[in-house]
């Protein structure tokens, strides 16, 4: 069997087991793009690399942000979330209302946070996590 095989047999056997439905598409794209870290061969996109960084799940995730902010190497506190790199995306809360923000922070290449900022000035921690 080949390498891929394996791939696509453990894709299966997530799908069959429910465990890829209840986290979204995220997670099992990310057990896909290790499995093949681990293997050797293709990841599920087809593109031949180790693990899929976070800087690249949260663009598959939130898309291509308005502002990325780096803070230097030493990490800032903001929102009690300790970063190095922050990146903005504004969203519109409904027409003609002033907009949502969600600021996702980063830390040493990893994602460590996210806040949305509600037009009304209430801040909110969100939390979501990737597979790996």
């Amino acid at each position: 069997m080949k390498r891929t095989g394996y791939i696509r047999g453990a894709a299966a056997a997530l799908l069959l087991s429910g465990a890829g439905l209840c986290c979204g598409c995220d997670r099992l794209q990310g057990v896909l793009d290790s499995l093949g870290g681990v293997f050797g061969g293709a990841t599920a996109s087809g593109k031949k690399s180790a693990l899929v960084s976070d800087h690249a799940r949260v663009l598959r995730r939130f898309g291509e942000p308005r502002e990325k902010i780096g803070v230097g190497r030493k990490p800032r506190t903001e929102n009690g979330i300790s970063h190095d790199r922050k990146w903005n995306y504004y969203y519109p809360s409904r027409p003609g209302a002033k907009p949502v923000m969600r600021t996702v922070y980063f830390l040493n290449d990893r994602c460590v946070g996210s806040v949305i900022h509600q037009p009304d000035g209430k801040i909110r921690k969100e939390t979501f996590r990737f597979s790996y």
